[in-house]
């Protein structure tokens, strides 16, 4: 379903380019709302308790009223707790936490319903403009993040514990901090004005790591692991930490590594148009 909707954001951006000559202009704004996060320490599409503000900046070069080209920089925070969950067996058995501060430059495409700015003449042509659209965008990003664990009141970065076991003998690698992702949504924008633009968007993160919050793989040999770093068996299974009466951690996977996680930034922005 993703590739098709960008084969066919890439066929409207063609046409567009092609039939839909207009005016040009270059908007600069800002993006405030919400981050939020989808992986193995949630169970529900959206976790009210685990959203946090975001806040960005963007370019957005308007090659007329059809398509739009968009650069941005956007800063949130992402997190998940298995404590969230009480009733579920594994959850608080697990009894995993994590937070991450995430930072992403991306360049995304934006598809409009309807041919959106004013009204304005090319060549012997009038062309009919909307104050208001829909639209879709698709493109692609790069972001850092650092998941981190709270433990004896101090927050401890995760990926250099390895807490999966990553780099040890006969282990993965440790997960890179620096990741692509494919960001997919929907919005909707109102021009009331030759020189202002509002907007409200839902934007998705497919990403290509199932690391964002830690945990994706198997447990591994705490003994081992305790043997190498205390700190990363500590933070490995929490279960202890939970209920005195577990012994260790339930012979199961750590995570799910059958799925990636995923991010969101949702919000309002505000843009004022620079020049046409």
């Amino acid at each position: 379903m993703k590739s098709t909707f960008y084969l066919t954001l890439v066929a409207a951006i063609g046409l567009s380019t092609i039939s839909s000559p207009g005016q040009r202009s270059l908007d600069m704004g800002v993006f405030f709302g919400v981050s939020h996060y989808m992986g193995d320490l949630q169970r529900s599409h959206i976790e009210v308790l685990e959203l946090h503000q975001a806040r960005g900046l963007f370019l957005r070069y308007n090659t007329g009223k059809v398509f739009s080209l968009r650069a941005h920089l956007y800063q949130g925070t992402i997190s998940g707790d298995d404590g969230n969950y009480p009733t579920i067996e594994k959850a608080w058995q697990r009894n995993l936490s994590f937070r991450s501060h995430l930072y992403e430059v991306g360049l995304v495409g934006e598809l409009n319903f309807l041919n959106f700015g004013m009204s304005n003449r090319h060549g012997s042509k009038r062309l009919v403009g909307h104050k208001a659209s829909a639209y879709l965008f698709g493109g692609v990003a790069g972001f850092h993040f650092n998941p981190q664990a709270l433990y004896d009141g101090q927050w401890h970065n995760l990926q250099p514990l390895g807490t999966e076991g990553q780099g040890m003998e006969g282990h993965a690698a440790k997960y890179q901090l620096y990741q692509i992702a494919l960001p997919l949504g929907f919005g909707f924008k109102i021009r009331p004005g030759k020189f202002a633009c509002f907007g409200v968007e839902v934007g998705f993160r497919k990403t290509f790591t199932d690391y964002l919050d830690d945990v994706s793989g198997h447990y591994p040999d705490r003994r081992l692991l305790h043997e190498t770093n205390p700190l990363a068996a500590a933070l490995s299974w929490r279960g202890l930490e939970a209920d005195a009466g577990l012994s260790g951690p339930p012979e199961e996977l750590r995570g799910n590594p059958a799925g990636k996680d995923m991010y969101l930034f949702a919000g309002l922005s505000l843009a004022i148009t620079l020049g046409k």
